[in-house]
Parts: C-alpha cells; structure tokens; sequence
C-alpha cells in the first residue's frame, strides 16, 4: 500500500466540505496577511542595503541637553568637515522642497517635490537614472534631473535632455534638464519628483545657505567616509570644534553632543527635530505590532488547522486503524497525515500568493510605502517560502498525526476514540483562540480610544472649520489680492494670512537673557488672526505708544507674549516689556498659554507679532461656512484663477485632517490591529461554527436521552451553549492580565493618554462572548428541537 497514495484523502476532503472551505479559506486568508507583513518587515529592515556604499554612509545630528536626538545640520559644515577630517571621502547636503510648481517655456505646469542637493549627490548615493550623464548630471549650478513622470508631462514624447524649466515661484530661477531619474524606491530618502543643486534653494529658503549659520538644522547632512576609517571615534571633537564657530552648540540648552547615523539605520532612528523633511522616519513599533499581529492571526489559523483535525480524528481514525490492520506501521501513518497537511497547506499557500498580490496596492496605501510582488519572488525569499511551508505543515500536522495513528480498531469501533481526543484537545484550542481573541478585541478598542483622545485633545485655539493653504504668491500684492477675494466668497467665514497656524509651529528663534538660553516661537500674523483663532488675551496692556518696528519686516504692529514666555524668562505678569535681541519690546497683551503643533508637542515660550498685512506669508487660513467640499471647491476655483494652478492638495488642507495627519502613525497602527482582529474573529468564528457542529453532533445521542427522559429544548440549548461560553470565561480570566501589561505598556509612550479602564477589558470580554454564541447557538438549537427518536435510531 503506497503512503502517499493522496486519493482516499481528497475524497474525504470533498466529502467534508465545511472542514475543507474553513481550513484552506482560513489558512490561505492568514498566509496572504503574513506574506504581506513579511514584505513590509523585508521593506523597512532593507532600505538603503542596496547602496554599495551604505555602510560607509552616515547622517549628521546631534543631541540636545535635554538628552533629545536631532538629525541635521547647515550646508556650510561640508567643507569644514572635509578639511578638519581626513577620514571624510565626501558630503552631501539634502533638502526636500514639498508641493512646488515648475513649468516648461510653453507654460505647461507640473506640481512636484523638489529636492536640492550637492553635485556629489549620485556619487555617494546609486539611485538609477534612466537618460543622461550620471557622473555629470549635477555638475552645473542650473542643472536639474526629473522624473519620467515629470518628462512626460512637461516634454510628452520629446526628449527632455537640455530643455529648460522655471520656478513657478521665482522667474529667475531657470534651470536645464540634464537627466532623467528613476523613481526613488527603497531608501529612506523622501521622495522627489526632481533633484537640483543646492545652490538653488535660495530661491525657496535663503536661510539653509546663510553664513550665520540660521536655519541650523534644516538640511540634512550626508558623509561618506573612506573604506576602513572610524568616523564614529572624532564624534567628541567634532561637538568640541563646532562648539568654536556654531551658535547652535555655542548656546547653552541647545546641542552638546554629535551623532553620526548609519544609514542603513537612520529609517528607524528616534529623532526629535531636524532636517525630517528630508528623511522618511519609521515606526519600529508599527513593525513590531505586525509582527505580533501576523503571528498571531498565523498561531489562530495553525490552531484552527490542528483543531478540526484533532476534531474530524474519529472520522479518519477508522482508515488509519485499516490501514495499520493492514500492515502500515504508525511511522508510517504519522508520515502520511503530515503528507496530507503539507497538502492542504500548499494549496492554501496558492490561494494566499494570489490573494497577497491583490492586497499589496491597500496595503502599500495603508502603510505608505511602495512594495512589490515581485519583490517575493527573488531565490531567497522563494527558498525561505518553501522552507516555511515544510515547517509550517509539520507543525500543523503533527499533533493530528500523532493523536490519529494511535487510534486502536476497538476505540473506533466504539466510538470512544472521537470522544477522547475532542475532549483533551478540543477545550484547549478553543480557549486559546478565545484569548486571543478578547486580547486583539481589548487592543483595538484602546488604540481607537487613545487616537480620538489625541485627535480631539483641546488644543488651546478655535480649529472648527478651518482649511490652511500653502501660499503660491509670487508676490505681496498677489497675495493681497487673494485674500480680498476670498472675503468676497459667499462660504468663507473669516481669512487670515501669515505664518499659519500655531500647528506648523510658526518660526523658531532663540534668545539669551540673564545667561539663560530661552526659544520662542514667533507667529507673525495679520489683525484676523487672534480673533479667528479665539485666542484669550488674559491681560491688555493698553499700550498706547508707537507700535514698534522691531521685526524684520520693518512695519509697525503689535506684539503678545504668553504666560509661559514671562515664566521662563523669570519676569512678572506684569512686566510691560520683553527683551528680545538686545531690544526691549513693548508688550501689547499677554495671552493664555495656546499649544504648538499637536497636543504632544511640548509647549513653548511663544510671541504672536500682529501687523496690518503680514510679511512673507506661508500660509492663508480660511473659516468656511456651509458644505466643506463645495467651500473647498470654491476656493480652489479662485486659486485657480489667481496663481494659476490648484491648491495643492498632496498633503490635506482641512485642519482637522491636518491633526489626524499628525498621528498617522498611531492610526495606522490602529487601523492594522483592527484588520487583524476583524481577521481573528472571522477566523474564530468559522472555526468554532465547524467545531459546534462536530461537537453537537458527538452528542446527539445524549440530547436525545435527556429529551425522552423530560428536558426541554431550552434546557437542552441552555446546557450547550453554557458549555462554549464556560471556554470565553475560563479565557477572559487568562486574557486580562496580558491585556492589562500590553496596553499599559504601549500606552506609556504617550504623554498625553487615556487610563486603561475596566470597560475596555469587560467590552471585549463581552463580544468575545457574543462571538462564540453566535457561532454556537443556530446548531445547539437545531440539536434541540431534533426528534429524538430518529436521532436515537440514526445513532443506534
């Protein structure tokens, strides 16, 4: 008799379709999730591995007194460094310019993000480029590489190479396509439609090539060292040396120390602030809950798997007894049945391939990266699948195995065998899946919680209904013109225009008073801002005189301070004057402590600077009435027509999405643990309708007898279903001590959270329950009410 002769277990899986539907669908759902995660891991844990000189390449940062890391530095470091630093082979200065236009001379427009960097740029790094001098793309000052994307909507079928684009922004910043680049994948550089020489940024941000220094960290700083120096040891001296020249380390509070991060390290490295504009930070934590939550469905689905095996064992165990009558030996039978779960698993692993392909466009969406299928099918993530399946059958074959071959002829003849296994096996599997189940459920409900806790955390300011625009004027009237117009719209409320709102943090100087090192916030703003914002001025100066000139824009206005500015500088509510750069400031009023960026951001001493029209406006904020969508569209009409080109709309523009943005992470986590414990209970609920059925079905004579003996039907549905919620209990005592060390544990990172409350642990609790009876309750009432005369007579 051959082994793996597979026939006799193809009948049986067709004969037992529920058993087969539920086994390969949960198996296949459970590997195309983890298939994917493992691209995801494969992603993150590989950026930049590809760079032949990736290991020689580091980021510069630092860290504050405070002990927080910073990434970035100034452009004018480059050549210092290379002099002072023999083991430096080269630099390169990056910034990341996002939601510019540029034009062709036919006026064509594309919107893009921009980058600046050094000619050294694509000799430190190997991004590929499609068409154009590699070595010399970035030798000129007006070069510029572009994407296909970008060529074909400037260029269509002509070719780009040597044609001319323009800043939409300035006119005078013309510049010559020398190269066309590939679209930048694997590497934790944020994405750019388009790469220039960093020379060129003074037409967006003068500051990042200014010989003071300002703007300390707003480019990020690549070296590359040579092959077998240590750059990581001269750390010390470098903080010593800038410590002579760089106000930034000069100043007390501000850095003491430098870092160097490996790029091969830098996606996951924690940094505070610095030149993030440029670098696509990661979420190791986002990595580690899909990996806990990939195992975790793949533990529900192998549990699955071993469970209705285990259960179907009295089924299987008559042809197994033959076939050990008939000479097989029980190596011989653990051999097939972990043969026929390879089986099973494989076709599973088909299904998963197709179904992780068709899941690979959401999930790139959900996790905003760009991963590819084919990606999976390089040698050695082919080898490693096909180990993992080996391992993966055995694993989920070899307890049926076991439990199976040891069925003797006299067992299965009396059923006692089916009895025996379902009862051992059976109640621990179910308990398990129900754990995980109540700890996914309780997860899920406090990750939503805390992410509303933090999306609507007051924020000291009015934000309803508010829509913030980057400006695209080219000039003061223009802008001017802009906002008159949209006063002038029916949906639009209120307009101010400046720097925005106290979310973008405004601009950042830093100040010396009686040897204390203090860092304001500045929000230069016009007269609409404090009104619309509904900002509280706790106490008004009445100032009477000359509004001073102070700031650089040369215009009279007014000037307010917060509460926490006069805390720090130590001086009393009811000074009438703030020092500020060697000059002593009237303040106007004194105004509530309001927060900056989002509710974890720690607050900040604050100036709010208010002229008549504000100087270098970054952003127009607009109070609309009425429909969103319609008010948005309306606006977007007139900016149309004003700057010619749409609001840009690649990152959102409703300040309420602009919060939620803020927490991407959090709730892209939450919306992660979500699918996968949507995924859990399905995988659960199919699970335990299969096992109530093979279990109500075992006992059916029993039912039977109590019926003809006086139980009633709801007697009889009350003792089986009782027996499946008796597993949640025993499973919810087991899950709240895991529940209560994870969540408290993940809700230590934040520093504004909700307490774990015992509702969390009782709602989950409760719909663990409601799954199980609603898996369990159709089938315990169909037993109920069966005649129990047939039934005694079908069962003998």
């Amino acid at each position: 008799m051959k082994i793996f002769n597979l026939k006799s277990y193809f009948v049986f899986l067709g004969r037992n379709k529920m058993y087969t539907a539920i086994n390969i669908g949960g198996l296949a759902v459970s590997l195309a999730l983890v298939i994917v995660i493992g691209l995801f891991v494969q992603h993150e844990k590989t950026l930049d591995t590809w760079q032949s000189n990736y290991k020689n390449i580091y980021a510069l940062g630092g860290r504050f007194e405070s002990g927080d890391a910073f990434e970035g530095s100034h452009w004018r470091l480059q050549k210092l460094l290379q002099t002072r630093y023999p083991e430096i082979e080269r630099t390169c200065a990056l910034y990341r310019y996002a939601g510019t236009t540029i034009q062709n001379e036919s006026d064509t427009k594309v919107r893009l993000d921009l980058g600046f960097a050094d000619s050294t740029f694509l000799k430190m790094f190997d991004f590929p480029i499609e068409q154009g001098d590699r070595a010399h793309a970035l030798d000129d000052k007006n070069s510029i590489m572009i994407t296909r994307r970008v060529a074909n909507a400037l260029f269509g079928d002509s070719n780009p190479i040597g044609k001319t684009v323009v800043f939409v922004s300035s006119d005078t910043v013309r510049l010559r396509v020398t190269a066309v680049m590939d679209d930048m994948r694997g590497t934790t550089l944020k994405a750019m439609d388009a790469i220039t020489r960093f020379e060129n940024v003074e037409g967006v941000n003068m500051s990042l090539l200014s010989e003071g220094y300002n703007n300390a960290l707003g480019a990020s700083l690549f070296i590359q060292t040579k092959p077998g120096t240590d750059l990581q040891a001269k750390t010390k001296d470098m903080a010593a040396y800038f410590k002579t020249f760089f106000w930034f380390y000069k100043n007390p509070d501000c850095a003491v120390d430098v870092n160097l991060y490996p790029l091969d390290g830098l996606h996951f490295q924690k940094v505070s602030t610095g030149g993030s504009n440029d670098i696509d930070y990661g979420d190791k934590k986002l990595v580690n809950v899909m990996l806990a939550a990939g195992l975790a469905v793949l533990i529900f689905s192998l549990m699955n798997y071993i469970n209705l095996t285990v259960a179907q064992g009295g089924f299987r165990a008559r042809e197994m007894a033959m076939r050990r009558l008939l000479g097989s030996r029980r190596s011989q039978v653990v051999a097939r049945l972990i043969g026929e779960s390879f089986c099973l698993c494989a076709m599973s692993l088909i299904i998963a391939l197709m179904l992780s392909a068709a899941l690979l466009p959401g999930a790139d969406k959900l996790l905003d990266v760009n991963m590819s299928f084919t990606d999976l099918l390089t040698p050695l993530n082919t080898g490693f699948i096909i180990l993992a399946l080996v391992v993966f059958s055995v694993a989920a074959g070899v307890v049926p195995a076991v439990i199976i071959s040891s069925a003797k002829p006299i067992d299965v003849v009396r059923g006692t065998f089916r009895q025996r296994t379902k009862m051992v096996f059976s109640k621990v599997f179910i308990v398990i899946q129900n754990i995980i189940t109540i700890v996914m459920l309780a997860s899920s409900l406090t990750m939503i919680l805390q992410v509303h806790h933090l999306v609507s955390a007051p924020l000291g300011y009015d934000t309803d209904r508010l829509i913030s625009i980057p400006c695209e004027a080219r000039d003061s009237a223009t802008s001017a013109t802009f906002v008159q117009e949209l006063k002038k719209l029916p949906c639009v409320e209120a307009v101010t225009a400046g720097y925005g709102l106290p979310l973008f943090r405004g601009n950042n100087n830093t100040v010396n008073y009686k040897g204390k090192s203090v860092s304001f916030q500045i929000f230069v703003e016009d007269k609409e801002f404090m009104k619309m914002l509904k900002l509280k001025l706790i106490k008004d100066n009445h100032t009477t005189s000359v509004p001073q000139q102070w700031w650089a824009s040369g215009k009279p206005g007014q000037t307010f301070v917060n509460k926490q500015a006069l805390q720090e500088l130590g001086i009393g509510m009811d000074a009438t004057r703030l020092p500020f750069d060697d000059v002593n400031i009237p303040i106007d009023g004194i105004l509530q402590d309001f927060q900056i960026g989002d509710i974890t951001t720690e607050s900040h001493p604050m100036i709010v600077r208010i002229e008549d029209s504000a100087p270098g406006v970054w952003f127009y904020t607009v109070r609309y009435d009425g429909d969103p969508v319609q008010a948005f569209n309306s606006i977007n009409e007139l900016h149309k027509r004003i700057f010619d080109v749409e609001i840009d709309t690649s990152n959102p523009v409703f300040v309420d999405q602009i919060i939620q943005q803020n927490f991407e992470d959090n709730i892209r986590i939450m919306r992660l643990v979500s699918i996968f414990t949507v995924v859990a209970i399905i995988i659960s609920l199919l699970g335990l309708v299969a096992m109530s059925t093979y279990f109500i079905e075992q006992r059916k004579r029993e039912i039977a007898v109590r019926r003809v003996f006086g139980s009633s039907t709801k007697d009889i549905l009350v003792r089986l279903v009782r027996t499946f919620m008796i597993y949640v209990g025993v499973a919810f005592i087991i899950a709240i001590p895991i529940i209560y060390w994870f969540m408290s544990h993940w809700l230590s990172d934040f520093s504004y959270r909700i307490s774990l409350s015992p509702l969390i642990f009782i709602a989950a609790g409760v719909l663990s329950a409601l799954i199980s009876f609603i898996a369990v309750y159709f089938q315990s009432r169909q037993a109920a009410n069966a005649n129990p005369a047939e039934t005694i007579k079908e069962n003998g």
